[in-house]
């Protein structure tokens, strides 16, 4: 169950990267076989989600999460997950950024909800 999913996360993850896999290999990624053999179902290795990570852009922990190589998390639904696993893959810099941006969103979300209410 766990590789089914994984092989439609993976295919809705390529496809919305616009790439053939043939470029996903030439991006360091797995080679066009392997990808084809995961999204048809095969069980994703580490060195397989390492590549594809780093290929696509996404957070390796979001990889080794979605395969089935790391626990999903306790508390959370995907979308918190996924806001979660790219947070920790930033700089130190760019993380503070990130909360201050988050901080004023909420400020601006809680001033507006007020305003309707009144």
């Amino acid at each position: 169950m766990i590789m089914n999913t994984f092989s439609d996360w993976l295919n809705k993850q390529i496809q919305a990267s616009n790439l053939t896999y043939s470029e996903i290999s030439r991006r360091g990624g797995p080679s066009h076989a392997r990808i084809s053999q995961v999204v048809a179902g095969a069980k994703p290795g580490l060195e397989f989600c390492l590549s594809i990570s780093q290929a696509l852009h996404i957070p390796p922990e979001r990889v080794f999460r979605q395969a089935g190589h790391l626990p999903p998390r306790i508390i959370g639904n995907n979308e918190s997950d996924e806001i979660l696993d790219y947070f920790q893959a930033l700089s130190e810099r760019n993380r503070k950024t990130v909360l201050a941006l988050a901080r004023t969103l909420h400020e601006q979300q809680t001033e507006y909800t007020i305003d309707e209410a009144d």
